[in-house]
């Protein structure tokens, strides 16, 4: 086997990608196009969720007002640790995270045909080409591969976290946000603020604080 040439006499133009040499179905590009974008969500997501735990963690300690207890000093030293952790987290996943291929989208997608089609159609016939029975034949195999193709669906993002965040910081850390957003109810702006500010001093060095955090929660065991 080896990389197809330029259109035969059946009238199947080759595609100019590499990999895939043939023209696909309308049904197959599309196909291919949603891939394409759920290996970017795939791949963004391993990339970037411990960035996306600290910002939502950091987020959650402001509104729960722990961020306005601390003085001016350790106020300046918790909002350095959480900037260089971002930063960081930001430049680690700015270095892991690549994006998807066309060879990485075709592979995806042609994964879902335990005949991968796919593969079949960047194929072209080496032996015998100068006979006319097995040139039929292997457009007839083409045009199979085709139909195949054509019944591709696009395949979802699988990020697979749970093996890399075993303790689930990726789910807690915005169910905290969620809550303490509304906890804090109409006082979510100050104390939102109190991330980059430190909160104003009570007479006598407390910092004053509303009211207490509150969080509320249901849980329904199973059967």
């Amino acid at each position: 086997m080896k990389a197809a040439g330029p259109e035969d006499g059946s009238g199947m133009a080759r595609a100019a990608r590499p990999g895939v040499q043939r023209a696909l179905p309308r049904e197959t590009r599309r196909a291919l196009t949603w891939t394409r974008r759920a290996l970017v969500v795939e791949r963004a997501a391993r990339a970037f969720w411990p960035a996306f735990t600290i910002l939502c963690l950091a987020l959650a300690a402001a509104l729960l007002g722990l961020f306005g207890l601390l003085d001016a000093t350790a106020h300046r030293v918790a909002l350095g640790a959480v900037v260089l952790a971002l930063l960081a987290s930001l430049g680690w996943g700015a270095w892991r995270f690549r994006m998807p291929g066309t060879g990485d989208v075709i592979a995806r997608l042609d994964a879902g045909d335990p005949a991968h089609p796919l593969a079949t159609l960047s194929d072209a016939l080496f032996a015998g080409r100068e006979d006319e029975t097995s040139r039929g034949l292997w457009h007839e195999h083409l045009r199979r591969a085709e139909r195949a193709a054509a019944r591709l669906r696009p395949v979802p993002p699988c990020p697979d976290l749970a093996r890399r965040d075993r303790w689930a910081l990726r789910l807690f850390a915005p169910t905290l946000l969620i809550g303490a957003l509304i906890g804090s109810g109409a006082e979510w702006p100050d104390r939102l603020a109190t991330l980059v500010e430190p909160g104003r001093a009570a007479p006598g060095g407390a910092t004053t604080v509303s009211r207490a955090p509150l969080a509320e929660a249901w849980a329904v065991p199973p059967a």
